[in-house]
This record gives structure tokens, C-alpha cells and sequence, in this order.
């Protein structure tokens, strides 16, 4: 692909963009693994809950 990108670009701005496209999704991997833990933490402290569902009293 970045030999694709060279044919109109130059080989730093290719890198650069190659390598902030990356960051990005390493970044976004990141967000979605601490939602996925938080989301899964909550649903199993939920459903332990002696009704089934968590306590929703004020």
C-alpha cells in the first residue's frame, strides 16, 4: 500500500501518515479493550445480584 502512496506522495508524509494510522487504531484497540472489561464487569455484578438484575433503589 505505501508503494501506492509514493506514486503521488513523499516517502516521509507516507510514513508519517502510515504511522499516525496506526497509533489511531492502536489507540482505538485500547478504548474498545477497557470498554469491553468495564461493560463485562458490570453485567457479571449484575446478574449476581439475588434478582437477576441489579438493585435499582434509590
Amino acid at each position: 500500500m505505501a508503494g501506492v502512496c509514493v506514486n503521488c506522495h513523499s516517502q516521509t508524509f507516507t510514513d508519517l501518515y502510515l504511522l499516525t494510522a496506526d497509533l489511531v487504531n492502536l489507540q482505538y484497540n485500547e478504548i474498545r479493550r477497557a470498554f469491553v472489561y468495564w461493560n463485562k464487569k458490570y453485567t457479571v455484578s449484575a446478574n449476581s445480584s439475588p434478582t437477576g438484575s441489579p438493585d435499582r433503589r434509590q
